[in-house]
């Protein structure tokens, strides 16, 4: 089997390899010709990088979409809108000056970065695994509508992005939130029991 050859963003002819040989190549093309040609975003993943733009105050949507367009975000953002996929997932930023020597954010398996934010996606079941700046932060949340029958959840129409079937919020500093939430919620129930 000889080397691939360029699909669509790349002349006809010449393999992706011949065409960029130092580029970093995803799925068979370098990121940077395929920015050329990208996969249009639907509805959905739109409603996602506006969401994040807002709540991150990053001003700077292209730079959102570009990072969610990276394959591994967006099969991951793809995969929660899947009917077997989480029933949440959460949204951390970091923002720095990656692009200098030894500035690199904290490695992730599910981040991703350019030379000035760092884009962090969890379903929950890797919180500790982020760095202690992103949970001091803000977290951005989509969840879906419960189907009620176990190990499946709502399927997400990405052409449809307010179809009620899926809910955003935020949650300024997570960790302090959670122990004002605990504390309220239980405080009150330990007065009593003490009485």
């Amino acid at each position: 089997q000889g080397p691939r050859r360029a699909t669509g963003c790349l002349a006809a002819g010449r393999t992706a390899r011949e065409a960029s040989p130092h580029a970093q190549f995803v799925g068979g093309c370098p990121a940077s010709v395929c920015r050329l040609a990208p996969m249009a975003l639907q509805a959905r993943h739109r409603y996602v990088v506006t969401r994040l733009n807002e709540a991150f105050e990053v001003n700077d949507e292209e730079a959102i979409e570009e990072l969610i367009r990276r394959d591994s975000f967006l099969q991951k953002l793809n995969n929660f809108f899947g009917s077997r996929g989480p029933e949440r997932v959460f949204f951390f930023y970091g923002k720095g000056d990656y692009d200098k020597p030894g500035n690199a954010p904290l490695h992730n398996k599910n981040m991703v970065h350019n030379d000035r934010i760092a884009l962090y996606y969890s379903d929950g079941s890797d919180l500790a695994e982020l760095p202690e700046s992103c949970l001091q932060g803000t977290c951005a949340y989509f969840m879906k509508r419960s189907t009620g029958k176990e190990g499946r959840t709502l399927a997400l129409d990405p052409l449809k992005a307010r179809d009620g079937c899926m809910v955003f919020g935020t949650v300024r500093d997570p960790m302090r939130s959670l122990e004002a939430y605990l504390s309220s919620l239980y405080q009150p129930m330990l007065k009593t029991s003490n009485k």
